[in-house]
């Protein structure tokens, strides 16, 4: 992380005398792309003026279906309810909230709680522009998080077990058809200039 620090306290935009830069702490960006990129939520920055086009994907006689759209819709459903769950347990288990915020029951719950609390404390608290990319190296973390917010209750309520494995299979359905459909419309529209995406290869190549 070395280099990565001294750009940060060299480069112009984030240097720290820059007196705005207590508000990027406030934003608590960490936190909100880890929630969003768990969950399948997030390509409007990858497509950007596109996405709404993209949400009535696929099209059927050049009329628009938006199952792209429900399947986001059905995403922050699944979202709220595995969120409801995990509350109800920790609020069962509140009696052990510093274990569980540590993760002392298992070594995958220790790195995702470091992760999740450490590294994002830091990130936060170092006041500087949080940019998404910065959350690659956390992407397997971040969907073990899902599986153990699923998974909670699974040691106490068989029944929970299963309902659990139900949602990360909607989950994990949701999430296949929405990639399938992003590769669809890649290769459909073959153009994304002004987005984070760009000109995909094959459009540069039969350019050149």
């Amino acid at each position: 992380m070395l280099p990565w620090m001294v750009h940060l306290f060299t480069h112009p935009s984030v240097r720290p005398d820059n007196p705005h830069r207590w508000v990027h702490a406030c934003e608590m960006k960490f936190w909100i792309r880890w929630f969003t990129e768990s969950f399948g939520l997030g390509i409007d920055y990858t497509f950007g003026p596109y996405f709404r086009e993209f949400m009535g994907y696929p099209f059927v006689g050049g009329h628009p279906t938006y199952l792209v759209g429900l399947l986001h819709w059905l995403l922050g459903g699944l979202a709220l309810v595995l969120l409801a769950r995990a509350a109800v347990v920790l609020w069962r288990r509140r009696k052990r909230w510093r274990e569980q915020c540590i993760g002392r029951d298992s070594a995958s719950a220790f790195t995702q709680n470091a992760a999740l609390w450490g590294f994002g404390l830091l990130l936060t608290l170092s006041s500087f522009s949080i940019h998404r990319h910065y959350m690659i190296v956390l992407f397997p973390l971040e969907f073990l998080w899902v599986a153990r917010l699923a998974l909670a209750s699974a040691p106490e309520q068989t029944r929970s077990l299963r309902l659990g494995r139900a949602l990360l299979l909607s989950l994990w359905c949701a999430q296949f058809l929405i990639s399938a459909n992003m590769l669809a419309y890649i290769h459909a529209r073959q153009n994304f200039a002004g987005a984070e995406y760009g000109i995909p290869y094959g459009a540069q190549c039969a350019a050149r």
